[in-house]
């Protein structure tokens, strides 16, 4: 099979919500950002660390949500690993604010599943049965 696949529509459903999940990484690092210029007291350093953490993660889940739309198959695995992590921190944030987890849930558990529905039809398609 080729490095990359015409994706279909749950593909692209998948590629939308990593997006989303980069967009909200990034309203993170630039909301933290603020905080550390404008808050009154803050320890000014580890704020602007997550601040850049957030955004080095909002790119690499970006990239992946392109390459994801673009049905490369080096993006499953980085889609299905950030699931995995959201699922972690979802499970982390039931007691404290549920409507957030399940949001969070839902949304790991549709892209993992197009991640590992994209993988499975990959390999139906190679073996020599097909």
């Amino acid at each position: 099979m080729t490095e990359n696949r015409r994706p279909d529509r749950i593909d692209l459903v998948a590629s939308a919500l990593l997006a989303l999940e980069a967009a909200a990484l990034l309203a993170v690092s630039v909301v933290y950002a603020i905080y550390a210029a404008t808050g009154a007291d803050v320890e000014v350093i580890p704020t602007l660390g997550i601040a850049a953490f957030a955004l080095m993660m909002a790119a690499g889940v970006a990239v992946t949500a392109r390459g994801f739309a673009r049905g490369a198959r080096w993006s499953r695995g980085a889609a299905l690993t950030w699931q995995v992590l959201q699922a972690a921190a979802a499970a982390a944030m039931v007691g404290a604010v549920p409507w957030a987890a399940v949001a969070i849930l839902l949304v790991s558990a549709a892209v993992a599943a197009a991640a590992m529905r994209a993988s499975a039809r990959d390999q139906a398609a190679s073996s020599p049965e097909a």
